[in-house]
């Protein structure tokens, strides 16, 4: 993936939703997953497949808000948000997130002068944005 996970990192899906990028990347790599849902249906959807597939040891599932949750533990961010989300979210990213954490947003882009564009890719429908924190 464009986030270039790798063993010893430690990711998080803001809005995991049923958990699919948490037991995608839990199952390629070694890394650590955290995903944070607030609608409780989903959360519980996301914490059965994580138990179904055995990675609880590596995958962590909260049933929280992000935005009361600190960021600043992780170094790869993964997060499919509504552009109305996003404008409360990257104040706290730009906070919290060390300089050198990596970003990947799904269909929409952000502006910030603490995150610099790294790459586009995906597909017509699932545009991704990969961006990296810099001071």
């Amino acid at each position: 993936s464009m986030l270039e996970i790798e063993d010893g990192d430690r990711v998080v899906d803001l809005g995991c939703g049923d958990g699919q990028f948490l037991v995608h990347g839990a199952r390629k790599t070694g890394a650590k997953f955290t995903g944070i849902e607030l609608n409780w249906l989903l959360f519980m959807i996301s914490r059965l497949k994580v138990f179904a597939r055995a990675l609880s040891g590596r995958v962590t599932v909260q049933r929280s808000d992000y935005m009361r949750v600190p960021l600043s533990q992780f170094n790869k961010v993964f997060m499919f948000n509504m552009p109305s989300c996003l404008k409360v979210l990257v104040p706290k990213l730009e906070k919290e997130l060390q300089v050198g954490t990596r970003v990947l947003s799904v269909v929409f882009p952000f502006s910030s002068k603490k995150f610099k564009l790294l790459e586009t890719g995906g597909t017509k429908t699932y545009r991704l944005f990969l961006y990296e924190r810099v001071d």
